[in-house]
């Protein structure tokens, strides 16, 4: 298997509707393209908590307990901004922000490429809201507004017990066809 020596792109943006049942049993829906998409970036949450014992540090416990993303685009569609975002649409049509909206848990899947291979990333659990909004005057020549949205990605358990954030999923592997077409899974490991 060629490994990639650099990444590049994003393409194929989806979410997936995740319901969270009784019990904390996790289901998503089929995944749902989000269109206009144009850069995501990742900071992971992580935190360390010293352990000190006879006047010296003696362990350092370190976590990943999620992440943060920001996926910028050129415009959001309403429909997401509904299902992502908790707005909500009135008898005229008009697209309502509320102050306290339902943030709905989704799965995000996106595509980067790669000089060898193509991955697809799932972020399993996730909660969305709306970032920053740009628009200026038209000058000599128009300049392109901008959108965002601050993801946060929290994590999931496995019937093992091991905590998961994401999954890639290469070009290469069985299932990288179906990632955009059938519900995430909590991956096997």
């Amino acid at each position: 298997m060629a490994e990639n020596v650099v990444t590049f792109g994003l393409s194929n943006v989806y979410y997936a509707p995740l319901t969270v049942g009784t019990g904390g049993a996790l289901t998503w829906g089929t995944p749902v393209r989000i269109e206009n998409a144009q850069e995501f970036s990742l900071s992971r949450t992580t935190s360390e908590t010293p352990v000190y014992a006879d006047n010296k540090l003696i362990y350092v416990i370190k976590g990943y307990t999620g992440a943060n993303i920001t996926l910028n685009f050129s415009a959001i569609s309403d429909s997401v901004k509904k299902a992502l975002l908790g707005m909500v649409e009135d008898a005229n049509g008009n697209i309502v922000e509320l102050t306290n909206p339902n943030h709905p848990y989704f799965a995000l899947i996106l595509q980067v490429e790669g000089d060898k291979k193509g991955r697809r990333i799932v972020f399993l659990k996730c909660t969305a809201n709306l970032g920053d909004e740009n628009s200026g005057t038209i000058n000599e020549s128009p300049t392109v507004n901008a959108d965002s949205l601050n993801i946060a990605v929290y994590p999931v358990e496995d019937n093992a017990g091991h905590s998961i954030i994401r999954y890639v999923v290469d070009s290469e592997d069985t299932n990288y066809a179906s990632v955009i077409s059938s519900a995430p899974a909590i991956p096997v490991i």
